[in-house]
């Protein structure tokens, strides 16, 4: 009986220094990396209002500003996911909002021209959404987040080659302080 007893307690006490040092059982996976090219997964998203364009103009929003320490994430085909490589490039962002506590940011999220315009605004704003998701798991507030989704109506690169349409499967940020 004694060596059942001592067998289970190291086999629960090997499993909780399993757990602490593989992270957090109870932690989303988009809170713990597993590798560069892992997608990041997310939650759902409480709805909020995503602005859609069609021909939109390529001026920014009102007040709204681009800010050259900001850098586009990008995405591959059809791909929505937040990767660990995104990572450095959202703690940019984040820095910049601790500093900033009153700023809000514009998340805008782009597509290449291939696909369906409705398929294409579907994918960008879940782009968008995935960032979003990122912020809010670093502790961003949600009344601190908007979001627009403009599909291919915005290319930066008009060119019909991979890499150019590569340039183009992005989401961009804006701010604006209040």
């Amino acid at each position: 009986m004694r060596l059942v007893l001592r067998s289970a307690i190291f086999v629960l006490g090997f499993t909780v220094c399993v757990v602490t040092l593989a992270g957090c059982a109870w932690l989303p996976r988009w809170m713990t990396f597993e590798s560069a090219s892992a997608p990041v997964q997310t939650t759902p998203a409480p709805q909020t209002s995503a602005a859609t364009s069609t021909a939109a103009p390529v001026a920014s929003p009102e007040g709204f500003i681009s800010l050259d320490v900001f850098r586009d994430v990008h995405f591959g085909p059809g791909s929505m996911s937040v990767l660990r490589a995104d990572a450095p490039v959202l703690d940019v962002l984040l820095g910049w909002l601790r500093e900033h506590p009153t700023a809000i940011v514009l998340i805008e999220g782009y597509t290449d021209d291939l696909g369906v315009k409705e398929q294409n605004l579907d994918i960008a704003e879940q782009r968008a959404r995935s960032i979003m998701n990122y912020l809010l798991a670093k502790g961003v507030e949600l009344q601190r987040i908007a979001l627009a989704s403009y599909g291919a109506d915005r290319a930066i690169c008009t060119e019909k080659t991979a890499p150019c349409r590569a340039q183009n499967r992005r989401v961009r940020f804006l701010v604006k302080l209040r």
